[in-house]
């Protein structure tokens, strides 16, 4: 099965036992009935629930280990998910779609310059179709870095297209755009409000998943961002362009770049909210979670 979430990495087929472990227990081996190894633990969401890496799909990387050499793996720049609710309303999809959906492209990747978009659905890789998250994910990482083009079939707005993208090595610290993070961590879309009335202008949560971590921290629907930083925001770029130039330590290298991760990637935002209740200002700090907590499925 596919699992993403907090405090897991975007792989697909995981193996999941019903053995609760102990922390610090990632990394570890999972052996069956027999004494066979099975699968290399992930990690544990929740009592009774342990997600490990199957053997099979280590095996290219236990290859290259043992010829004293790093793995490398290839980057798209895509957030590749399956289309829930609240993204088919971000994007306007039909209730009964299911096809691979990228969700976000992160910014100064191969993806972006290619002229791949948020909301595109991807339906082939490689000459492949593919008509699953797992599928698709299965043959982008498939791809050598820096090798051959791959041709990627996407449909946008009920038309086919097709665009050819060059993988490059996967960085060793991937940074979403700020209000890609915001709406994927809070599980909300984010509607610009540019027109009308001043005092209605923002970036309005025009949706937010029911037990979310957004409405757990009491956001609410029409609830409107209207400043970080101090500074007032009206547009998702404008709200990208303040927290990367506040946060340069992290966004200030392209996503191609060879040096070293930072330890951690986190960094807070004061954000200016308007309720929808009352019409009120108030301020709400935030933290992101990805990439350090939280993982979203990006190739």
């Amino acid at each position: 099965m596919g699992r993403e979430g907090i405090g897991l990495m975007a792989f697909g087929d995981l193996v999941r036992t019903d053995h609760t472990l102990e922390r610090g227990c990632s990394g570890g081996p999972i052996f069956d009935a027999y004494g066979a190894t099975v699968g290399l633990v992930v990690d544990s969401t929740e009592p009774g629930i342990t997600y490990a890496l199957p053997i099979a799909s280590l095996k290219r990387t236990v290859e290259v280990l043992a010829e004293g050499k790093q793995p490398e793996y290839p980057f798209f720049g895509i957030g590749l998910v399956a289309p829930d609710d609240r993204r088919k309303a971000k994007f306007n999809l039909p209730m009964d779609c299911n096809q691979p959906l990228i969700a976000y492209v992160t910014p100064n990747s191969p993806s972006q310059e290619a002229g791949i978009l948020p909301g595109d659905l991807l339906s082939a890789v490689g000459g492949e179709q593919v008509t699953s998250v797992a599928a698709a994910g299965s043959k982008l990482l498939e791809s050598v870095p820096l090798g051959q083009a791959i041709e990627l079939v996407l449909q946008r707005k009920g038309k086919q297209i097709s665009v050819s993208v060059v993988p490059i090595r996967r960085p060793a610290r991937v940074m979403m755009a700020p209000s890609d993070e915001l709406e994927e961590s809070l599980e909300a879309n984010l509607e610009e409000i540019t027109t009308g009335l001043t005092s209605q202008q923002g970036l309005r949560i025009a949706r937010l998943a029911r037990g979310g971590r957004g409405e757990k921290e009491g956001y609410r629907v029409g609830d409107s961002i209207i400043a970080v930083y101090g500074k007032p925001v009206r547009h998702r770029e404008i709200f990208d362009e303040i927290v990367e130039a506040t946060n340069v330590h992290l966004f200030g290298e392209k996503v191609d770049s060879a040096k070293e991760a930072p330890q951690f990637s986190t960094y807070v935002m004061p954000l200016g909210i308007r309720s929808a209740e009352k019409g009120e200002r108030m301020e709400k700090v935030y933290m992101n979670l990805f990439p350090d907590v939280y993982t979203a499925p990006t190739y």
